[in-house]
């Protein structure tokens, strides 16, 4: 137990600048996170700014799906962003475990999240890191909340600026091109539409729309190759949904929604269209006729040739029929599931 009495019940995670651990205030008889830079990381005035911009971002933000920040302390003389803990497990868990989710669950999961940054957009504030891995479920309920401001940039002139230039930050296969490449764009509100976009597609097929052995090569794709339609993963996908995910990943923001809010304006109109059945029919027909398709295909292979899908090589098998092994941290860090 340190000075302000918090006492570290277990470590969640550890990147190569900070650690994050479950903790326990007695003062307020409640668990809470501890985000704390690591001793490595502590000269480094752009890290500490981003720290602090982080706590400050999050102090300005009041919202159901935005994880609430409590203080920022000083503890064994490291600086700790106090965080509400939220128990559960992300996003990025719940789709390695489960697959992909329904589509009234992308909606839901869509419109809050997208409200969250409408909040955060009218205080003046860019998540620029939404992705799976940044999104939290509570246990019981399900209600995602957005974490991880660490990225964020805050839109006021007043705003103080970090000194670092030309580095990149961001998860390759998440990032929106306008971060990659300035003349897609400047960085904005549309970026996090972009973002909301990756972690949609990624809950309604069980995959990323980019990936690459490299994250150069992840970046390629990000910037020069349009995002694989999602209901060739997902065929029982409602077409709507299919297009707005595609709208979001415009390389252009200016082609994407225009704004977060519109955004969740969509997302609650498309799923109350769900809701009411307007799909099912739909949803049930494609997969099968689908199946059906692909049966007559194989009749036919084995009638001719006497060979099977199962002796092809490697090389003849389609792209997208298994799991996808993606680059670096979060999200980007193991396999997913395949879609169900």
């Amino acid at each position: 137990m340190d000075a302000h009495g918090y006492r570290i019940l277990e470590e969640l995670g550890r990147g190569g600048m900070g650690a994050v651990y479950r903790a326990f205030d007695p003062r307020l008889g409640r668990e809470v996170a501890l985000k704390q830079l690591l001793p490595s990381a502590e000269g480094d005035p752009d890290l500490l700014l981003r720290l602090r911009r982080e706590a400050e971002a999050l102090a300005r933000l009041r919202h159901p799906n935005v994880v609430a920040v409590h203080d920022l302390v000083s503890l064994g003389g490291r600086p700790t962003l106090v965080l509400e803990f939220v128990a559960g497990e992300s996003l990025e868990e719940r789709l390695r475990r489960e697959g992909p989710l329904p589509p009234a669950e992308v909606l839901s999961l869509g419109e809050a999240l997208a409200s969250a940054l409408a909040a955060a957009h009218a205080a003046g504030i860019v998540h620029r890191d939404v992705k799976p891995a940044n999104v939290l479920l509570r246990a019981k309920s399900g209600a995602p909340l957005l974490t991880d401001f660490g990225l964020a940039r805050d839109l006021r002139p007043e705003a103080e600026r970090l000194t670092r230039t030309g580095s990149f930050l961001g998860t390759p296969t998440a990032v929106a091109p306008e971060q990659v490449d300035a003349r897609f764009g400047e960085v904005g509100p549309a970026t996090d539409v972009y973002g909301l976009g990756i972690t949609l597609y990624a809950a309604a097929t069980g995959r990323l729309p980019f990936a690459g052995k490299t994250a150069l090569a992840a970046l390629e794709q990000v910037v020069s190759r349009p995002p694989p339609a999602p209901r060739a993963f997902a065929p029982g996908l409602p077409p709507p949904l299919e297009d707005l995910l595609l709208r979001c990943l415009a390389k252009s923001p200016g082609e994407r929604p225009p704004s977060a809010e519109a955004l969740a304006r969509e997302l609650a109109a498309l799923e109350a269209r769900v809701a009411a059945g307007e799909f099912r029919g739909r949803r049930l027909a494609a997969p099968a006729a689908l199946l059906l398709a692909a049966a007559a295909a194989c009749a036919a292979l084995v009638a001719a040739s006497g060979s099977s899908v199962e002796d092809a090589a490697p090389g003849e098998r389609p792209e997208g029929t298994g799991p996808v092994s993606l680059p670096g941290e979060g999200f980007a860090k193991g396999t997913l599931a395949p879609p169900r």
